[in-house]
């Protein structure tokens, strides 16, 4: 006869559940914002009749690019900062609000021209915030599992991560953007002024706030006894420290830096091919046509 899982185990159950939702939010948000709405709204409406001979979905390029640029120069930072356990759950927190706010004022961006530049921004600043975020929020996963169960937990968030962009895609998509006509969606938005697109980037904050509560609320109980915080460590000395880290890798297995590299560069292209390869001609049209 099976026995009741233990305490331990259910406890064990509820911090995986409360770390998978959160990617399950992060992703469905960053999504929404970077691949398949805000960003479409911002190149195919507000950016729309916009002076000179610099394209919007050029300027998006740039944009993102700053982002990816910022991510590169700092993530490798924040990793070693966010060593301690408490300054990882501070981090998590920080970056993760900042991402939910911006999200939430691209509501106030509106389908002009004038715009423009305040949405490339908030766009920006949220995937720097989001991919920076990511680095507490993988950090994480060493007090959840173990040797032998991390790919399993580690899955379960990716997993979850997916499953939220779909999930969110549709929601917002049979709530604010389906249809044809002055109003769309179930909702009855009115399209006019891209009220529609500002009222699902609100939904997609409040989306990220209600999946990342339970881990930001329950993080403290990630902190084992065992593992005491470390030194602060200062912009200079942490690179110093990273550069260390890398050279002691370098001498130990090469294999792990060549597949740091590599890695980084992988989720770049990806990123830029979800960016840029969402509208193709025809799906331009069929994007113009419900967005506008």
């Amino acid at each position: 006869m099976s026995r009741p899982p233990s305490a331990a185990q259910t406890a064990g159950r509820s911090k995986v559940v409360a770390w998978a939702l959160w990617d399950c939010g992060s992703t469905g948000m960053n999504a929404i914002v970077a691949t398949f709405v805000f960003s479409v709204y911002l190149t195919s409406t507000v950016g729309r009749g916009l002076p000179g001979d610099t394209s919007p979905a050029s300027w998006l390029g740039r944009a993102l690019a700053i982002a990816g640029l910022t991510v590169a120069v700092l993530a490798p930072l924040t990793g070693v900062v966010v060593q301690a356990p408490h300054r990882r759950r501070v981090a998590l927190t920080v970056l993760t609000g900042l991402a939910v706010l911006s999200t939430a004022a691209m509501g106030l961006i509106r389908a002009q021209p004038a715009y423009f530049a305040a949405g490339l921004v908030l766009l920006a600043f949220t995937a720097a915030c989001g991919d920076l975020a990511s680095v507490p929020y993988n950090a994480m996963l060493r007090q959840l599992t173990t040797p032998q169960n991390s790919g399993r937990i580690s899955g379960i968030g990716a997993a979850a991560g997916y499953f939220g962009s779909v999930m969110l895609l549709m929601l917002i998509y049979t709530a604010f953007i389906a249809g044809s006509g002055d109003d769309r969606g179930l909702l009855g938005v009115p399209v006019a002024d891209g009220q529609n697109v500002r009222a699902a980037m609100v939904l997609a904050a409040g989306w990220f706030v209600v999946l990342a509560l339970p881990l930001l609320v329950t993080a403290h109980a990630f902190v084992p006894s065992a593992e005491p915080d470390t030194r602060s460590v200062g912009l200079f000395s942490g690179y110093r420290q990273l550069w260390a880290d890398l050279r002691s890798e370098w001498r130990r297995d090469r294999n792990l830096v060549y597949y740091l590299i590599v890695s980084a560069i992988f989720r770049d292209g990806i990123a830029g091919v979800f960016a840029f390869g969402r509208c193709s001609a025809s799906a331009c049209t069929a994007c113009r046509r419900r967005m506008c």
